[in-house]
């Protein structure tokens, strides 16, 4: 049997922000928890609104995904079903450290405002 001459980590596969030891979750998986189909999981990681704490790199290593990057795919779910816009999301994502936080705040207070609504 022949050892490889190169690891993940030589490549660059493996992020800086993912310990060792900590599993990450599939796209299928993080499909199941969101909500989405894996056709929108590709674009929110496309389009930058989420960046995995693995990308895929197209030589066979899938994107691999952390509890931050949950948190905020839950977070961006959630305010796309009370009917943010994606610029809304991202520029309340981007504009500090606290940006899932700030968007799961805006979002309940947001429910609570379309409750009040009469249909």
């Amino acid at each position: 049997m022949t050892s490889l001459w190169f690891t993940p980590d030589s490549l660059g596969v493996v992020s800086p922000r993912v310990p060792r030891h900590k599993p990450l979750l599939t796209s299928t998986q993080v499909t199941r928890l969101v909500g989405i189909s894996y056709r929108i999981l590709d674009y929110w990681c496309r389009t930058g609104l989420v960046n995995p704490a693995r990308e895929a790199d197209g030589s066979g290593y899938p994107r691999g995904f952390d509890e931050v990057d949950l948190r905020r795919l839950q977070a961006v779910k959630r305010a796309r079903d009370v009917g943010l816009s994606f610029g809304v999301i991202r520029s309340v994502l981007d504009a500090s450290d606290e940006g899932v936080d700030n968007l799961q705040r805006a979002c309940e207070r947001l429910e609570g405002v379309l409750e009040e609504v009469p249909a």
